[in-house]
C-alpha cells in the first residue's frame, strides 16, 4: 500500500510559525523576526522561510508593509478546521503554470485562428491605456491567458487555466510585488511579454510560444522575489528559488 506524500517543507514550516504565533510567541501587531533569525531557529533555508511567510500572509496570520517588514496580524483569524485542504504555495503555483500554460501556448500555436490572434493583440495593448489601476491591469492579464487557453479548443485546458487564476487571487502579492514602480511600467512589462507570446502564436511556432509563455510565468515569480528583498531588508535572494526564477538577461 502506498503512503501519501508528506507536506512540503514550507507548509510544515508555516505550521510551526503559526503555532508559535497562536501560542503568543509574538503578540498581535508585533514585528516578526527577520528571516535570518527564523532560519537559524527553525533549521530551514531562507527560501523555505520566505515561502512559509507568504503562506502565512495568505492565511491572514501576518501582514507586510513596505518599510515595516512582516508583522503579526492585529487580529488573528480563526484556526482552520482539521483536515482542510491547504492553499497552494506561491511558487508551486508558478511551477504548475510554467508547465501547463507553456504546453497550452504550444498547442494554441497549432490551432490559433486569426480572430483569436486579433483578440489577444487587443488585450495585450489594452493594459497600457492611461489611468488603469493595478486591479484593472490584472483583469486584462487574466483575460489574455484565459482567451489563449480557450483558443486551443480544449475546454478542459481552458478550465485548468481558469483555476490557476482563481488560485492566484488568493495571493495579494501580485499587486504588492509591483508597488515599487509605476502602474504604467507594470503595464508595459505585461504588454511586451504578451506581445512576444502573440508573435510566436502568429507564426505557428509551438516551441517559441511555449518558451515565451514559460518565461512570462517565471518572471512573475522573479518580480515577487526581487521586491521581497525590499520588504524584508535582506541582502541576497535565496539561491535555490532564485535560480529557478531569475529573469533572463
Amino acid at each position: 500500500m502506498g503512503s501519501s506524500s508528506p507536506d512540503p517543507l514550507y507548509r510544515r514550516t508555516a505550521a510551526r510559525i503559526a503555532a508559535l504565533i497562536r501560542a503568543g510567541e509574538w503578540a498581535p501587531g508585533a514585528r516578526m523576526p527577520p528571516d535570518r533569525e527564523l532560519t537559524e531557529r527553525l533549521g530551514v533555508s531562507r527560501a523555505t522561510i520566505r515561502e512559509a511567510m507568504i503562506a502565512l500572509e495568505v492565511q491572514g496570520l501576518i501582514e507586510t508593509r513596505f518599510g515595516h517588514g512582516a508583522r503579526v496580524a492585529a487580529t488573528l483569524p480563526p484556526e482552520p478546521a482539521p483536515g482542510g485542504a491547504p492553499a497552494p504555495g506561491f511558487f508551486e503555483l508558478i511551477d504548475a503554470r510554467m508547465l501547463v500554460e507553456g504546453a497550452v501556448a504550444g498547442l494554441a500555436a497549432t490551432r490559433m485562428s486569426g480572430e483569436s490572434l486579433s483578440e489577444l493583440r487587443a488585450l495585450a495593448e489594452a493594459v497600457t491605456r492611461p489611468g488603469l489601476t493595478l486591479t484593472e491591469i490584472a483583469a486584462l492579464d487574466r483575460a489574455f491567458h484565459v482567451t489563449l487557453a480557450a483558443a486551443t479548443g480544449n475546454s478542459v485546458l481552458a478550465g485548468v487555466v481558469e483555476e490557476f487564476w482563481r488560485q492566484r487571487a488568493q495571493f495579494p502579492h501580485w499587486a504588492r510585488a509591483h508597488n515599487f514602480t509605476t502602474d504604467a511600467a507594470v503595464a508595459r512589462y505585461i504588454r511586451d511579454e504578451h506581445l512576444a507570446i502573440t508573435e510566436a502564436l502568429a507564426k505557428g511556432d509551438a516551441e517559441a510560444a511555449r518558451e515565451q509563455m514559460q518565461r512570462h510565468c517565471r518572471n512573475f515569480g522573479a518580480s515577487l522575489l526581487e521586491n521581497w528583498e525590499l520588504f524584508e531588508e535582506t541582502e541576497e535572494p535565496p539561491p535555490d528559488i532564485a535560480a529557478m526564477f531569475t529573469r533572463p538577461g
